[in-house]
């Protein structure tokens, strides 16, 4: 049986043809020699596009293979080697992570065994000026949420403590000095590797350190080196200041006693959200209530988009072609992780099933009832599959919704402002992600968050409990198509009574 190679033009027809279109790739899935192998050239015209035609290709009995890369930019080259490491398990990851799992225990042993008994002072009270800061979290695993709250917190630290010099500590320090390069703030960064053999030079080189841009949650070697990183602020005279995280989940009790001992040294702690601030780990500690800082950056990005490339405002033009004086509704739903519902995986995944089955439902009747013509246009926050690729997502929907509405995918990995395009085009929005949810209300778009903790929910449901929008939050269990056509059509039908419907395209 004869290898085939797509060309560049079918490797783009993925939801092309999932949505109905006449399509050159349809010849080839018409009548599929099963086993065939399909080779798949990598490309800067094609990379973004290789999560679809894969599962496409698969569902119809094909066995696709990559080709060598060729022509890729460094972050193109990031999509495909974390493609190939966490989806095909078939290469080490891009970039090696700086500590290791022995380097992890030993730094447990020894800050930890002197947190419990008490050794070494307690932590530096709140400075008014920081010139220069060491910023800790979560990062080498963010995704273009992460970045909008990096930038949040550069301003606000820029704000309140003067500070123009900060050190990012990343465990994957390229791809977040991609992130970074995209953002705008008056503050002057360097990113660093965040392993235990640069933590304690950093810190003595910098006036503070700051733990942002992430949650305290239930990743043990993360906050193992958070531990010793906050140990060592303290032993050195350096306040330690966490603002505006999330806390939890955790699943271990270690976790927990771990996340108590830094909150403890910490010189002001600040949560994002009012349930947050209620989390066990918390008890007795002084916890100022806050918001998410991806708020403020959002909150700042101008009318003109100073930091949006040419390539992701063509990308953006190009997906909404055609879609003058329809209504625009972008979609947002992410996959999970089944190991964190604390009523058994079993639930999560059948919750999970009906939430797509349900979003789909809605999708179909809005497009059928709708007095204008409706397009949904998928914005993956994560394209990339650390951390779960939302095209992941977008692909089982779209299957689900096949050829009953214009489902339409932005198949790309845009920065803030990349995003802020294309939301400011749409008239309303269903989102999952937590900051698919932020993203969307910072620009003033009736949004519809589903919180993807079933059965106990979490951040998204906090975040519209604290902006007084409960309605318009569900569980991911709690999902029904009814709730979301009402809601999204009693919306829609406000805005044309209103101000007619705003034709943003037209400008565009």
């Amino acid at each position: 049986m004869t290898d085939l190679t797509l060309t560049p033009e079918q490797m783009r027809g993925a939801h092309d043809y999932l949505g109905g279109d006449a399509t050159v790739l349809g010849d080839i899935l018409q009548n599929p020699a099963s086993g065939q192998v399909v080779k798949l050239p990598v490309t800067p015209d094609t990379v973004f596009y290789i999560e679809g035609i894969w599962r496409l290709l698969e569902d119809h009995g094909l066995k696709p293979e990559l080709l060598p890369s060729e022509g890729l930019d460094a972050r193109e080259e990031e999509f495909v080697s974390d493609f190939r490491h966490f989806f095909l398990k078939s290469s080490p990851p891009g970039e090696k992570n700086p500590s290791s799992v022995l380097r992890d225990g030993l730094a447990f042993l020894r800050h930890g065994t002197m947190t419990f008994f008490g050794f070494g002072p307690g932590p530096t009270p709140e400075p008014t000026t920081l010139p220069s800061v060491v910023l800790i979290g979560a990062y080498g695993g963010e995704h273009v949420g992460d970045a909008a709250i990096l930038g949040g917190v550069l301003l606000g630290l820029h704000r309140d403590y003067g500070t123009t010099r900060a050190t990012i500590m990343s465990k994957r320090p390229e791809h977040t000095k991609r992130l970074a390069a995209a953002l705008d703030t008056p503050v002057e960064l360097t990113i660093v590797p965040y392993g235990h053999r640069y933590i304690r030079d950093q810190i003595d080189l910098a006036d503070g350190l700051v733990f942002a841009g992430g949650p305290l949650m239930d990743l043990p070697r993360m906050l193992v080196m958070h531990l010793k990183a906050a140990r060592l602020a303290s032993v050195r005279g350096k306040p330690f200041v966490v603002r505006n995280v999330g806390v939890g989940p955790f699943k271990r009790k270690l976790s927990r006693w771990i996340a108590r001992r830094i909150a403890l040294h910490a010189a002001v702690f600040t949560v994002r959200t009012s349930k947050a601030a209620k989390a066990p780990e918390l008890d007795g500690i002084n916890v100022n209530i806050g918001h998410d800082p991806a708020f403020d950056y959002l909150d700042s990005r101008p009318a003109e988009l100073g930091m949006l490339t040419e390539a992701e405002k063509a990308n953006v033009d190009n997906l909404l072609a055609g879609t003058e004086g329809r209504v625009l509704i972008g979609v947002n739903i992410r996959p999970i992780r089944h190991d964190w519902a604390t009523q058994g995986e079993d639930f999560s995944r059948q919750a999970e099933d009906r939430c797509f089955k349900e979003c789909s439902k809605a999708m179909i009747a809005l497009a059928q009832s709708s007095p204008k013509p409706i397009t949904f246009v998928f914005f993956p926050m994560n394209p990339i599959q650390l951390g779960a690729s939302d095209l992941e997502a977008a692909y089982r929907l779209h299957t689900l919704t096949a050829e009953h509405c214009d489902l339409r995918v932005m198949q790309s990995d845009p920065d803030v402002d990349g995003v802020l395009y294309l939301l400011r085009r749409l008239n309303a929005a269903i989102a999952m992600r937590f900051h698919g949810c932020i993203f969307s209300l910072s620009q003033k778009i009736p949004t519809f968050g589903i919180d993807y903790y079933p059965g106990q929910g979490g951040k998204v449901e906090q975040l519209f409990a604290d902006l007084s929008q409960s309605a318009r939050v569900r569980r991911m269990d709690e999902v029904r198509a009814d709730w979301l056509e009402e809601g999204l059509g009693r919306v829609l039908l406000t805005k044309q009574q209103d101000v007619g419907l705003k034709d943003i395209n037209r400008s565009a």
